[in-house]
């Protein structure tokens, strides 16, 4: 069974990288956004992660974001609070 993917936003630098990099190790699907293209999301890219350019504070993030995610992992992403 897949488990279900993580989604980070603001996942380029930082605590969000970080993050990417832990899911990673733990053999779970990730998507990310970002704002501002680094060379790391071309390595991430290579590495299965779904990336996705989108400034998570802007509106558009609602109808550019919503629509790559489904009907990925083959069932769709679901928010899950942990």
């Amino acid at each position: 069974m897949t488990a279900n993917p993580v989604l980070i936003t603001g996942a380029a630098q930082r605590v969000g990288l970080h993050l990417v990099h832990r899911f990673l190790e733990q053999g779970r699907p990730v998507i990310m956004t970002y704002r501002q293209h680094r060379k790391q999301i071309d390595q991430l890219t290579a590495q299965g992660v779904r990336c996705i350019q989108a400034d998570a504070v802007a509106l558009p993030l609602v109808h550019a974001g919503v629509h790559p995610f489904r009907g990925y992992a083959g069932t769709g992403a679901k928010a899950q609070r942990h």
